[in-house]
């Protein structure tokens, strides 16, 4: 998480560091899962490891659905009209 290894700290460090990060979160997954050739049974040269990572997809009606739930901008100011003749 923004280039911090969380794979050996405690899940309580692991909480404190991401609800303390005042940056956007960029989140790296990795995961170790064996990639088998077509064999039922792998030796350890057959076993490659695989970075994956994870995209939440989200939809345009969503963006939609949570732009309307945002507290409405604050009025406008009514500025008097400038006239030349009061200079």
């Amino acid at each position: 998480v923004n280039g911090k290894d969380l794979l050996r700290l405690s899940q309580e460090q692991t909480h404190e560091t991401l609800h303390t990060t005042k940056d956007p979160l960029l989140i790296q997954v990795l995961r170790t899962s064996p990639r088998m050739k077509g064999t039922l049974t792998a030796s350890s040269n057959d076993l490659h490891y695989v970075d994956n990572g994870t995209q939440t997809d989200i939809t345009f009606e969503q963006i939609m659905i949570m732009g309307k739930a945002r507290p409405p901008s604050p009025a406008m100011v009514v500025l008097e009209p400038y006239v030349l003749s009061e200079l």
